[in-house]
């Protein structure tokens, strides 16, 4: 048993080590050859710094990826058969979002592009077949699960790259997240949710030391974000059909309430102003926080703790099995946004 123990640990600390590495070199290498972010309206930064540092996450996926083929070709009979085509979608992303750092691509092509590769990924990992109903499942036809797989992940990284506007912010609450979802996902028998939770977690840390800092000397950009965002949601994805005695369908979601809150109050608060949804805008709390005099790493760390919070409720949840009732998940819902509207109210009227 001990011997199994060291084969297993041995792989996870190479893996690490590699993904945390690339990631802290690619980084440091995109701060001095990265495209430069200039200041506008909405921005919350006023001079010039580089962006695609999330190419050090995307060349994390790539060198374990590539680790697991080479070093430990074991690992690969414990993940599924088409894990290839997953990581080659997770780039297909990056690409999109480098592309758009680099071309600043026009909304409607890239949500369109966007949709595809969400719809290539739900149908990779696999879509949900059944919504919990506390002590039983009410099975959805096929289309209807791969439309709300495609919605899912649409929503999640159109979520995590609008709310990357401050130093540490998205970052800090993905790697949050990721622990107790790659945790979660392990103790079901994904190995794939452990896997872009794990990468995306050392990927992160890479990145970290770079940005969340008072002046960031990088951000992540759209290469970094969108990669963010779909890893988390397949990651998601992977768990709900890896577990079949419990339905964990509003474990992602609960994990990353916060975020989805700000984002999706925030349009629905727009779009009852009658304003243009897909127009820039500093609208977001964690934006109106900054302009009321907030620091970046403030606000950060009030994201933080209230990842804190959802995670330590997600694993409540599963291990109370609460995480398949939807009374729980609402009551949740409610509590965020009652915190959404009383901040709201306190920071005043937005934009």
């Amino acid at each position: 048993m001990k011997e199994d123990f060291w084969a297993y640990l041995w792989p996870v600390i190479n893996l690490a080590g590699l993904g945390f590495f690339t990631s802290l070199a690619v980084t440091g290498f995109m701060v001095f050859a990265g495209l430069g972010d200039e200041p506008e309206a909405r921005s919350n930064h006023d001079r010039v710094t580089p962006t695609s540092g999330g190419v050090g996450l995307i060349a994390a996926f790539g060198i374990c990826g590539a680790a697991i083929a080479i070093l430990h070709p074991f690992l690969l009979r414990y993940l599924p058969v088409n894990f290839p085509q997953v990581l080659s979608l997770v780039f297909a992303m990056g690409l999109l979002g480098l592309c758009d750092d680099v071309f600043a691509l026009s909304a409607k092509l890239k949500f369109g592009i966007m949709i595809i590769l969400a719809g290539a990924g739900g149908l990779s990992v696999g879509i949900p077949m059944a919504f919990p109903l506390n002590d039983g499942v009410w099975h959805v036809p096929p289309i209807l699960g791969f439309l709300g797989a495609v919605l899912w992940v649409f929503v999640v990284v159109n979520a995590v790259n609008f709310m990357d506007g401050a130093n540490g912010l998205i970052t800090n609450t993905l790697v949050i997240a990721s622990v107790a979802m790659g945790v979660i996902g392990l103790s079901v028998g994904s190995v794939l949710t452990a896997f872009l939770c794990g990468v995306s977690i050392v990927g992160f840390l890479g990145f970290l030391p770079y940005n969340q800092r008072r002046r960031a000397a990088i951000f992540l950009g759209d290469a970094g974000s969108l990669v963010a965002g779909f890893a988390f949601a397949l990651a998601a994805l992977s768990a709900v059909n890896a577990s079949a005695s419990l339905p964990l369908l509003f474990l992602g979601p609960l994990l990353i309430l916060p975020l989805l809150a700000d984002v999706l109050l925030t349009l629905a608060s727009r779009a009852k102003r009658r304003q243009n949804l897909l127009q820039a805008h500093r609208d977001h709390i964690y934006q109106r926080l900054i302009a009321r005099g907030m620091s970046h790493l403030q606000v950060t760390w009030i994201y933080s703790i209230l990842a804190l919070i959802f995670a330590n409720i997600s694993i409540f949840a599963v291990q109370s099995e609460r995480i398949s009732s939807p009374a729980f998940f609402c009551v949740n819902v409610v509590f965020i946004s009652a915190l959404y509207i009383l901040a709201s109210r306190f920071l005043g009227r937005a934009s």
